[in-house]
């Protein structure tokens, strides 16, 4: 009587333990709904279906030899549960990278009221978005792979110029800039003004630089979607977003602009000749004239205004995000 293919004990149970790692866990490990209930039925079928019809050729074709049948069940098997359980820790990879920018995303408004707070969390955000982009990238392959390039790139060069101008932001908000009781000498006029014209010229530079390069990510993801499914909707969510915040972001930069400016016209004021003042720790900046006393109170009031504009401007940055 001919023998028939059957598994054995052994391979019962690796089909089991495989089922269970390449099904069971990533259902456990990501939120249901992202990995769909309807294609667990179509996953273990297959599962059984593939090594089990290799095998028994395997069996078939080397006179009923049941061991090699077994032993191809196995190294099947093996493969095709090792591919998917792969699949599956990239697919727990992209989904956690995913849920750290939506999170970053709501602290960021939760923390709008506090600003030391909200710029950590908007470093955050950012870091969890560029995170999220080489997430996506790894795996990819083809124009799918280059379209998530171009945004990495885009994403990291964007972040480089923004710790480049932060640096001259933090220059700007040295205490040592606009303390009046230091304006004794040419040498700190200049010190205070340089710092200052750097200030603008950054600010000028990040707004230049960055408009040139959403138009260079725009025309190249342009052109890789006419054949690929990602680049288009790269290029439709990276519009929205442009979109959403182009006016507000413009808006913020150019208060930084007028903030930077308006404190160097604050500093040749007092720098004047003609103007005579002296500094007083009890009661701050003494003039001899009245006018001068109410151009000099009417520059105060103006920079405040621009620096509430701004906060008002990042605010609702900060909620378009």
């Amino acid at each position: 009587m001919e023998e028939n293919f059957k598994l054995s004990t052994y391979n019962v149970v690796l089909l089991v333990i495989a089922i269970i790692l390449g099904v069971a866990l990533p259902i456990l490990t990501i939120a249901p709904g992202v990995f769909l209930y309807t294609s667990i039925v179509a996953r273990v079928a297959s599962y059984c279906a593939m090594p089990l019809l290799i095998g028994w050729i395997a069996f078939r074709f080397s006179k009923r030899n049941l061991m090699l049948g077994n032993v191809v069940f196995t190294v099947i098997l093996l493969l095709y549960a090792g591919g998917h359980v792969i699949e599956s820790a990239n697919r727990v990879q992209k989904y956690s990278a995913a849920k750290k920018v939506e999170d970053a995303r709501q602290r960021v408004r939760s923390t709008i009221d506090d600003p030391e707070a909200s710029l950590e969390a908007v470093d955050e955000y950012k870091d969890a978005a560029l995170d999220n982009v080489e997430q996506m990238a790894r795996g990819a392959t083809g124009a799918d792979k280059e379209a998530y390039r171009l945004m990495q790139e885009f994403a990291t060069t964007v972040r480089e110029m923004e710790q480049k101008w932060n640096v001259a932001v933090e220059a700007m908000l040295d205490p040592r800039i606009l303390d009046f009781s230091l304006l004794t000498s040419d040498n700190e006029y200049i010190y205070q003004i340089s710092t200052l014209e750097t200030y603008v010229r950054s600010t000028k530079e990040w707004q230049r630089d960055r408009a040139v390069l959403i138009e260079q990510l725009q025309k190249d993801l342009e052109v890789l979607s006419e054949g690929n499914q990602t680049a288009r909707e790269a290029l439709v969510g990276f519009n929205r977003g442009v979109g959403k915040n182009a006016e507000i972001s413009e808006n913020m930069m150019n208060g930084h602009v007028q903030y930077g400016e308006k404190m160097i016209e604050i500093l040749e004021f007092l720098k004047r000749g003609e103007v005579t003042w002296e500094y007083s720790e009890t009661d701050g900046v003494l003039f001899d004239e009245d006018d001068h006393v109410d151009r000099f109170n009417a520059l105060l009031v103006e920079l405040g205004d621009i620096e509430t504009a701004i906060q008002t401007y990042e605010a609702q940055y900060m909620q378009s995000i």
